[in-house]
């Protein structure tokens, strides 16, 4: 699985992408970095403030927005992920995310999902089936 590279998004099933992703890199040891157009309260979902910088390993980025930081290990994926893709946040409040699984930045959209990239703990198997499915639109490997 040594890979990495660029996802082009399906406007149209960005919920399922980001649902399928949370489910696929689900683990204890998994965070989910978020930066949003507007401050928005998570409750019951326990997440932290982490201001522009990213707190994930080998992640340099210094984004625009109010960040929150969710440990996989304090919260629930699937309520997290339902929250997430309620009530429009996906496609109208979240300005950039980056998931950190297995030691690294396996998934990053930024720019509301214009730039979307995965890592290598990404299988392209699983990029296959996502495409057959219509979750996106098409994916290429990077150098």
């Amino acid at each position: 699985m040594n890979h990495k590279g660029y996802i082009e998004a399906n406007f149209d099933n960005l919920e399922a992408l980001l649902t399928a992703v949370i489910r696929q890199l689900d683990s204890p040891k998994t965070r989910l970095a978020l930066w949003l157009i507007e401050a928005f309260d998570f409750s019951p979902v326990e997440s932290i403030p982490i201001g522009r910088e990213s707190p994930l390993v080998n992640s340099n980025s210094q984004l625009a927005g109010f960040g929150q930081l969710f440990n996989f290990s304090a919260v629930n994926p699937e309520q997290l992920s339902i929250m997430l893709t309620a009530e429009d946040h996906l496609a109208c409040e979240i300005m950039h995310l980056e998931i950190e699984a297995q030691g690294s930045v396996q998934f990053a959209a930024y720019d509301n999902f214009g730039y979307v990239s995965f890592g290598d703990g990404i299988s392209l198997h699983w990029l296959q089936t996502l495409k057959a499915q219509g979750i996106i639109a098409d994916y290429q490997l990077s150098g």
